[in-house]
């Protein structure tokens, strides 16, 4: 995707060691916002960017994305937002702020979709420990904390074409 990157200006979520940013460097963005509310992982990307003499096209903003001050908006929103099962770390719902407070019409997502496979299995063990047992009826309650997710992720799928896919196969 380097000519994506060309001259562009790149936002990079959960910026982390700053990884995606200097892969933004490289593929030849003209600036890159590397968020990062994490001090200590922050202080660590400020480091290795003076190491890799980028200082002049990286900013880290280490704040949470919502109060990031940017001036303007940006071409390519850059994240890793993958956790286990793609939602775990809850960074797409940054990720989709990042993209209605800053992405430029017709700006670029990178990933712009995902993909959760599921596979069925038993535990029993898991199963005792997950799942408890409404006494008054004979119905298992499991209530899983991706339903959030989904819902605000489908909120949103009017407003922007730039859209996370979400796909989820569920199997009971």
């Amino acid at each position: 995707n380097a000519a994506d990157f060309s001259g562009a200006t790149v936002m990079d979520v959960g910026t982390g060691t700053g990884l995606l940013a200097f892969f933004s460097v490289q593929a030849g963005a003209r600036k890159v916002y590397a968020v990062e509310m994490a001090k200590e992982m922050a202080a660590c990307a400020r480091l290795l960017i003076k190491g890799n003499n980028m200082e002049s096209v990286i900013e880290v903003l280490e704040c949470a994305v919502e109060d990031t001050k940017v001036e303007g908006k940006v071409d390519i929103i850059v994240s890793e937002p993958i956790g286990f099962l793609l939602v775990h770390e809850r960074m797409l719902e940054s990720f989709v702020k990042a993209r209605d407070m800053y992405l430029k019409p017709g700006g670029l997502m990178m990933p712009s979709q995902g993909v959760i496979m599921a596979c069925p299995f038993t535990d029993q063990t898991l199963w005792d420990e997950q799942v408890r047992v409404d006494p008054a009826s004979s119905i298992y309650i499991c209530v899983p904390e991706i339903s959030l997710t989904t819902k605000y992720l489908h909120h949103h799928h009017h407003h922007h074409h730039h859209q996370i896919e979400s796909q989820y196969a569920v199997f009971f």
